[in-house]
C-alpha cells in the first residue's frame, strides 16, 4: 500500500482563512457557502 493512499481515505477538511482586514464582508462569506 502505498504511504499516501491513508491520506486519500480520510475526511477532507478545507480552511477558511480570514480577511486581511479582519472584517467579514460578502466576498468572503460567498466563500465559505460555495
Amino acid at each position: 500500500m502505498s504511504p499516501f493512499t491513508r491520506f486519500a481515505m480520510g475526511p477532507v477538511r478545507t480552511r477558511f482563512a480570514p480577511s486581511p482586514t479582519g472584517y467579514l464582508h460578502i466576498g468572503g462569506v460567498r466563500t465559505a457557502l460555495f
